[in-house]
């Protein structure tokens, strides 16, 4: 079993797109769950996510302390299974990126912290002397696609798609990276 944590702010938007790719997902070994912790939202995000109770085994919490740790940390009581995988509201996962992520944590029983690739989608292309000059990563949660699978430093794994086991073993590895695509 793992759970999905994805917090919100006024998601309306973005929401529905995450949703629907949600809802295609093929089910990982052990069964999921989504929980939407709503920072706040101003916007039609409770509806949006209470229409998807049918399609998704998804829950809906909302917090009004503001931030995005503030919610996760809300999201956190409403944990079930080994894994914990976070995801952002504006994201297109890949239908089989919980099979991946739960592959990577099976086969990798020491290591307790997993990610994939994470390419933008550009509302409006950054200028090319931004994209030229700031570091992907930091700035866009952005990762290099021709990253290959295998061990990788932990600050190179972003929440738009990460995991991490709930109890990690004591002198475990930082992170381990795999191919699933968001």
């Amino acid at each position: 079993m793992l759970t999905i944590l994805c917090a919100t702010h006024n998601g309306a938007q973005t929401l529905p797109d995450l949703l629907e790719a949600l809802a295609k997902l093929r089910p990982p070994a052990g069964g999921w769950k989504v929980v939407v912790v709503d920072n706040v939202s101003t916007d039609a995000t409770r509806t949006i996510v209470e229409s998807y109770r049918g399609r998704l085994p998804v829950t809906y919490l909302y917090t009004e302390k503001r931030g995005q740790n503030a919610a996760r940390n809300v999201g956190l009581a409403h944990l079930e299974g080994d894994l914990v995988v976070f995801t952002d509201d504006d994201v297109t996962p890949e239908p089989d990126w919980l099979e991946q992520l739960r592959a990577a944590a099976d086969s990798q029983p020491d290591y307790a912290m997993f990610g994939g690739t994470i390419i933008p989608r550009w509302a409006v292309t950054p200028p090319d002397w931004i994209l030229r000059s700031v570091d992907h990563g930091v700035a866009f949660t952005a990762t290099d696609p021709e990253q290959a699978e295998g061990p990788i430093l932990a600050n190179l794994v972003w929440s738009p798609n990460m995991a991490i086991r709930r109890a990690m073993k004591r002198g475990s590895s930082p992170a381990s990276s795999m191919r699933a695509t968001q």
